[in-house]
Order: C-alpha cells, then structure tokens, then sequence
C-alpha cells in the first residue's frame, strides 16, 4: 500500500521586488519568499509551520507591452525540506 503524506495548502508570501538590471527589454529581478504550509488533516488541522525560504531571481522579457518570464531561479535558503519536494515554489 502507497505511503500518502496527510493533505496540506501552502501560502507564498513574496517581499518587495527589486529591479537589480534593465537594459532594453530585458528585465532582472530578485525578490524574496517564504512558503507557509498548513495541515488539513483531523489531527493537525490548522497547525502551520515555515516550510521553504528563499529568493526568486526572474529574467523578464518585455515585447508588445507584454511582459513574459525568460527565466525563474529559486534559491533555497531552507537546509531541509521535510517531504519530498514536489510543490512548486
């Protein structure tokens, strides 16, 4: 029989974004996060703990107004993550 961890939701709560470069339509950003996870299960039910801090690093491409993620870098501050890391941050 699979081994099913309990239901969870997780928050991410962002910081303010810093423009680190722009040039032409090309944007470089940082930005940090935290990701919150809460349990659903009956017996944890509404216990909530920090599961992953870190920094978003977005290379933006900005063409007919529109602006388009090139790249998204999550840099894990969090030295262990405590299940399989299969959330995306």
């Amino acid at each position: 029989m699979p081994i099913c961890s309990p239901p969870h939701v997780y928050r991410h709560l962002l910081g303010r974004i810093k423009i680190v470069e722009h040039a032409g339509a090309e944007v470089l950003t940082r930005c940090n996060y935290a990701v919150f996870r809460t349990a659903l299960d009956p017996i944890d039910y509404g216990i909530s703990e920090l599961f992953s801090v870190g920094e978003y690093r977005d290379r933006i491409v900005i063409a007919d107004g529109i602006a388009k993620f090139k790249e998204k870098i999550v840099i894990i501050d969090t030295c262990k993550i405590q299940s399989l890391l299969a959330t995306p941050l």
